[in-house]
């Protein structure tokens, strides 16, 4: 009995998740992230937005929190890469973001298609 309640309950809230969140998840595997892997997120002000990552079975190792987002944005590219060098060293193999400003050429992020997401692939630093 307990099972089948708890069973009904998960089946709701995955419901409830957006689709964009399984759109990330999938993209992200498709690119190689597997279940247990560690990632790093630009913590948004809003809680759903980090369903990819449970979606996925990612573990969220460090984020650059949402009062952050403006000054990393804002910041040089040499300040960029030492706060995403800071991030892989936690083991994270990605960053994401939402809605991130124009990505200037040769910074390595990518977009995430039919999505507001970005994508940085920590590895390739």
């Amino acid at each position: 009995m307990v099972l089948l309640v708890s069973y009904r309950i998960l089946r709701l809230l995955r419901d409830a998740v957006p689709p964009v969140q399984e759109t990330v998840a999938q993209v992200l595997e498709e690119r190689g992230l597997r279940a247990g892997d560690r990632v790093a997120q630009m913590l948004f002000d809003n809680r759903d937005v980090h369903y990819w990552a449970h979606l996925g079975q990612f573990v969220i190792v460090a984020d650059i929190p949402f009062d952050q987002e403006e000054v990393f944005w804002s910041s040089s590219p040499e300040v960029q890469r030492h706060a995403e060098l800071t991030l892989r060293q936690t083991g994270a193999k990605v960053l994401v973001t939402e809605n991130p400003p124009s990505l200037p050429d040769g910074s390595g992020w990518e977009r995430i298609a039919s999505t507001d997401y970005a994508v940085l692939f920590l590895d390739n630093l």
